[in-house]
């Protein structure tokens, strides 16, 4: 890729005007480029958003806000779970008070053998 993009900007230096082209670097401040295009050099320095520093912070900002949002999915997730456990489990005592599962209570509360349960019968 760098060998493309090396290519590429030799290309341009051999094809473009020398009045029209300028070569420029960030770090050669307001004066190459305020010269080039026939204006003043503003008061102040040249920004400088793309240094070390100012991507780390960006970087990091954006690593805290993903941590966020996967807590708060772990927490809907959760909240979710128990809700749902909950409602189940409200349900089933409505059922076990209505008397749909009462038959199902006292066959395993009686009295029987073991081995009337078991499938040798069958």
């Amino acid at each position: 890729m760098k060998r493309v993009f090396r290519k590429h900007s030799e290309r341009v230096r051999a094809v473009a005007p020398k009045d029209r082209f300028l070569e420029f670097h960030p770090k050669d401040g307001w004066g190459p480029l305020c010269e080039f295009l026939g204006k003043e050099v503003p008061e102040g320095d040249f920004p400088r958003l793309n240094d070390t520093k100012t991507f780390q912070q960006i970087f990091n900002s954006g690593q805290k806000s993903n941590r966020i949002k996967k807590i708060g999915i772990a927490v809907v997730v959760t909240v979710s779970v128990i809700i749902g456990t909950g409602l189940m489990w409200r349900r089933t005592m409505e059922k076990l008070r209505s008397g749909c599962m009462r038959y199902f209570f006292q066959l395993a509360s009686s009295e029987l053998p073991y081995e009337s349960y078991s499938l040798k019968a069958l």
